[in-house]
């Protein structure tokens, strides 16, 4: 990275989340990725998701309770957010920890996959 920012002079005075949110899109814009807003729903929709699993209740009334959005809203967003370069650069623990996921469901056929299971 140290070597991006020597050949790029307007790149030190960025901060590091700043360099990162900066080399997210030019990577979204190369691959052709769409990006989405991200917004302060997509914040707390990021941080239900990082920690739903420490307190006890189904996650799908906890969905609606906390978040105020119907399970199939929330989804919908966390699958676009999965794919989201803003998210990768809020979250990348988070993000690469569900883009494993959705590759081992798809790989195996796990319910959330939505293939038979082998």
């Amino acid at each position: 990275m140290s070597s991006v920012r020597s050949r790029h002079p307007a790149l030190v005075s960025l901060g590091s989340v700043a360099f990162v949110r900066l080399v997210a899109q030019a990577v979204a814009d190369v691959a052709g990725l769409r990006t989405v807003e991200f917004t302060p729903e997509d914040v707390a929709l990021l941080a239900f998701e990082m920690s739903w699993w420490t307190t006890p209740g189904a996650k799908v009334e906890r969905i609606r309770s906390e978040l105020g959005m119907p399970p199939s809203r929330y989804y919908k967003r966390l699958g676009e957010l999965i794919d989201s370069p803003e998210a990768l650069a809020h979250d990348p623990l988070l993000i690469r920890r569900l883009r494993r996921r959705r590759g081992y469901d798809d790989e195996f056929g796990t319910p959330a996959s939505g293939r038979p299971h082998r």
